[in-house]
């Protein structure tokens, strides 16, 4: 239970440093893709024997983080006056990826070992909260009525 809080801990501070300072949050996802594409298509295939997943599902996952990580620079470095929309369809994607995730979960299930349910699950959880929270933060940026600025 404590790892629920503590993961609740966690997305309400990237709630409030989204709120204060959309643009890093590109950062902060550009960096979580980062791991995860470093997890699921390097350690992870090195892995397969402990992890029970098979390579080819991982490469494919892998794929989703890559994109994402370039998404995310790009959107940080151009740094576009209306993030609302960039951060929205961030959310979207993450959500997206989540949902293949499961997809993947279920069909490859009789493969995944116990670690892969753990780290698959974990990783589905953190994406999730991720992409609910830039939905909320770019909920936010529209409420206020200019985008990028900070939200009561």
């Amino acid at each position: 239970m404590s790892a629920f809080r503590s993961l609740r801990s966690s997305l309400k501070r990237v709630i409030r440093l989204g709120s204060r300072h959309p643009r890093q949050l590109f950062l902060v996802d550009g960096a979580g893709a980062v791991l995860s594409a470093l997890m699921l298509g390097i350690v992870l295939i090195r892995l397969e024997s402990f992890f029970g997943i098979p390579p080819r599902m991982l490469l494919i996952l892998a794929t989703f983080p890559v994109l994402f990580a370039l998404y995310d620079l790009s959107v940080f470095v151009r740094n576009p006056q209306s993030l609302m929309l960039f951060l929205r369809l961030l959310g979207i994607f993450n959500l997206f990826y989540v949902l293949i995730s499961l997809s993947f979960m279920v069909y490859h299930a009789s493969s995944i070992l116990l670690p892969g349910w753990i780290y698959l699950s974990s990783e589905v959880l953190i994406v999730a909260g991720i992409g609910f929270a830039e939905l909320h933060i770019s909920r936010q940026l529209a409420s206020v009525g200019r985008v990028g600025a900070r939200p009561q």
